[in-house]
């Protein structure tokens, strides 16, 4: 028997003038970033640039129910340093 798992997978790509995007929680709650991003409810890794860092946030965990919250208060950090 062959067992099939399902993820969910957040893309953020731009495409010439096309830009199709979908936050995943751990970059949902982060504003004025251009952001690149993957992920699924496991694990995810955004690359934040704002007008003062570039950073990479990556994270893993049993669910991510606590992402959002993570990925917020890493940019409040780089927000004010």
């Amino acid at each position: 028997l062959k067992k099939q798992f399902t993820r969910k997978i957040y893309l953020h790509k731009k495409f010439d003038s096309f830009t199709f995007s979908v936050k995943s929680p751990l970059v949902s709650k982060i504003n004025n970033a251009t952001i690149i991003q993957i992920g699924d409810n496991k694990s995810a890794v955004a690359l934040v640039n704002t007008s003062k860092h570039s950073y990479i946030i990556a994270v893993t965990s049993k669910d991510n129910s606590s992402f959002a919250e993570l990925g917020f208060s890493i940019s409040n950090w780089f927000n004010q340093n």
